[in-house]
């Protein structure tokens, strides 16, 4: 399927460093010019990659990489945008769950101080006020 990305992301403990492998449509993603050719074992050159040694890159910051060059030139303003509908199609208990986890993670994201902060920002105040609603809910049925 040509619409889809395929990435590998694999640590190693001997080099101490992530490095991610696109898997599928190479030639959508990669520019060569006329006299290269396709390297497709190699791990690609990210800046996250780059800064890994040096800075406090986590997971996400490389995902978020990842993400931004598969959707170019449409990238998404906040690569860790919510689907609030998601949430209206959980059993009750499970809403109280996933929005506590995925408040979590966003709040870490978020203490990055990223370019889409406030973006994040608007999703935890929504995704906190689910979860205190479905809470409160789950604890009067």
């Amino acid at each position: 399927d040509e619409s889809n990305h395929v990435f590998l992301i694999a640590g190693y403990p001997k080099y101490k460093c992530p490095y991610v492998w696109l898997r599928s449509n190479h030639k959508q993603l990669i520019q060569l010019q006329d006299d290269q050719r396709l390297e497709t074992d190699n791990p690609l050159k990210l800046d996250t990659i780059e800064a890994w040694k040096n800075q406090d890159i986590k997971l996400w910051d490389i995902v978020a990489e990842v993400m931004t060059i598969s959707l170019t030139p449409l990238a998404p303003e906040n690569p860790f945008e919510v689907d609030h509908s998601y949430y209206d199609t959980l059993p009750l208990e499970e809403c109280v769950v996933r929005t506590g986890a995925m408040v979590y993670f966003l709040q870490n994201v978020y203490l990055k101080d990223t370019t889409y902060a406030d973006k994040i920002f608007e999703d935890i105040k929504l995704l906190q006020q689910r979860h205190f609603a479905s809470f409160e809910e789950l604890n009067w049925a």
